[in-house]
């Protein structure tokens, strides 16, 4: 008897214990030509250790095989077709097939849809075929009828407004965004709290991800008159919040971040439009805690108190602050769900602040518009028309404004891109509305 053969029998014997009362299934002689360059033993080894897993499954719950269920999904699907089978019709721009195997789907994870949207919009040329197909990826998250279109654009839209634009980007560009003592109290105001590696953010970039700081009332909050709330029109579940901020307030906020500098920002791989979107730079910051508390007193009233019957509780501090010119686009997307961020008594960053027993995720995307003198730059949602095809509705930004709109459930979640500036520079602030959250689960997050 062989080494090989030996060394199979002694593992055939510790499955069977493992595994116990199901015995392991015979294996049947492979030629290499059946395994492609995969060993009997290591084959072995695989059938053996799932039949062993097969017997308690209750092992593959565990964190320690997060990875293999990943991969025993992936496998499914490899077999199976359906998820993967349609990502991969989406990269050829087969249109048809991609549309044949959505029309079988019904409320799929956010992820799925996230990438869905992505993979469609790495090959959209805008020809009618590609927004019948990403209608087709919205539709699977609504209530749906056969019956596909093509992409028909609105003007953007926004409430009027009375008060005159301020030149930001102009003073940004002449320096004469704020005094030479503004600038020195943001400097010692500000600190780096946190930088994730380049390598390792998701997906890789080619630059780091600064975190910075700020002590409290660094930037006062002074806001000016109540706030009004829109519903926007034809976009379900999103309304604009117009007079948030202060012109004062939002003029600050784009003075410290051009004071401590923005980073470029631009994926080192990930999807084809991950790879293809020209994104904007971005200043993050942990907003100090008077700052975000006093935000989120003065918008409260204004946002849904419950989710799913479970309370809202604050805005993430995490402020992702961008800054767009011409030529930086973020494509159609669907965004994440966030845990707060928050610091520790000892000064260190921390991504989920939340309690354990009590977990807390996003539920809305809160989007501040700092500036609105540039021209193009709307924020155009992609919905489905009443009775076929797609709309797009675009929502004009207004200084000191904000839109609230769902996400973190693929049901309700709002594909949207920042469409492209073409003259100036828009500011802008990506956080989120936290909502308490189930305790049993990722997917009641997501």
């Amino acid at each position: 008897m062989g080494k090989a053969s030996k060394q199979r029998k002694a593992r055939t014997k510790a499955a069977t214990a493992a595994s116990a009362p199901y015995p392991p299934t015979p294996l049947s002689p492979t030629s290499s030509s059946d395994t492609e360059g995969i060993s009997s033993v290591d084959l072995a080894i695989t059938t053996e250790t799932l039949e062993a897993l097969l017997a308690k499954p209750a092992l593959l719950k565990s964190a320690a095989h997060k990875n293999l269920r990943a991969m025993i999904h992936k496998l499914h699907a490899a077999v199976q077709g359906g998820e993967d089978e349609l990502v991969i019709a989406l990269r050829a721009g087969e249109h048809e097939h991609a549309r044949n195997l959505l029309a079988t789907i019904k409320n799929p994870k956010l992820g799925a849809l996230q990438r869905w949207v992505r993979e469609c919009d790495a090959i959209n040329d805008g020809s009618d075929e590609c927004w019948k197909t990403l209608e087709a990826i919205i539709r699977t998250t609504t209530t749906r009828d056969n019956a596909i279109g093509a992409l028909a654009r609105f003007q953007p839209w926004r409430p009027e407004t009375g008060e005159e634009a301020l030149h930001i980007y102009r003073d940004v560009k002449l320096g004469k965004i704020c005094s030479r003592e503004e600038a020195d109290h943001f400097k010692a105001s500000f600190r780096v709290l946190h930088t994730i590696p380049a390598a390792e953010r998701k997906p890789p970039n080619l630059h780091p991800a600064i975190i910075w700081s700020s002590n409290d009332n660094t930037i006062p909050f002074t806001p000016t008159g109540d706030i009004t709330a829109i519903p926007i029109p034809s976009v379900p579940n999103a309304i604009f919040l117009q007079n948030v901020l202060s012109q004062t307030t939002c003029r600050q906020i784009i003075a410290a971040a051009e004071t401590m500098g923005f980073t470029p920002d631009q994926a080192a791989a990930g999807s084809a439009t991950e790879l293809a979107s020209v994104l904007a730079h971005n200043f993050y910051w942990m907003a100090d805690e008077a700052f975000c508390t006093s935000l989120f007193e003065r918008v409260k009233p204004f946002l849904p108190a419950t989710v799913k019957g479970l309370p809202v509780r604050s805005i993430n501090r995490r402020f992702r602050c961008y800054r767009y010119v011409p030529g930086a686009v973020y494509r159609p997307h669907v965004d994440g769900a966030w845990p707060p961020s928050g610091i520790t008594s000892k000064g260190e960053y921390v991504y989920n602040a939340s309690d354990p027993e009590k977990p807390e995720y996003s539920r809305f995307t809160f989007l501040v518009y700092l500036n609105d003198e540039f021209e193009g730059g709307e924020t155009t949602f992609f919905v489905p028309a009443p009775g076929e095809g797609l709309e797009a509705r675009g929502v004009k930004p207004m200084m000191g404004s904000v839109v609230v709109f769902p996400h973190g459930d693929a049901e309700g979640s709002l594909v949207h891109e920042g469409t492209g500036v073409t003259k100036g520079a828009k500011y802008i602030i990506r956080t989120d509305v936290v909502y308490e959250v189930p305790k049993s689960g990722r997917a009641a997050k997501e």
